[in-house]
């Protein structure tokens, strides 16, 4: 795995967490001193906030590089689309 894509997967996480991490600091939820509803406190805002799973798109680059130093790009995108599909009585 190269060292940008490792940057990337770290960027794309902070990303995902910032958000989940400024609502803790947000005025009007309870102590740090009471996890318990600090914690449901947190669940309620994010059920009501929760935008879920949607279409996505990705564009990345891979440059590969030989022992003599030669380097190759590979130019990847791929798309992800959500489909709702109905829910049977067994949940599957």
């Amino acid at each position: 795995m190269s060292l940008h894509f490792k940057l990337t997967q770290i960027v794309t996480a902070a990303l995902l967490l910032l958000p989940g991490v400024a609502m803790a600091e947000r005025a009007g939820l309870p102590s740090a001193d009471n996890p318990e509803a600090r914690g449901k406190a947190i669940a309620e805002i994010t059920d009501a906030t929760d935008l879920g799973f949607g279409d996505t798109t990705s564009e990345m680059e891979m440059v590969l590089t030989n022992a003599n130093g030669d380097q190759t790009s590979v130019a990847c995108a791929l798309t992800r689309l959500r489909i709702r599909m109905p829910v049977t009585a067994t949940g599957q």
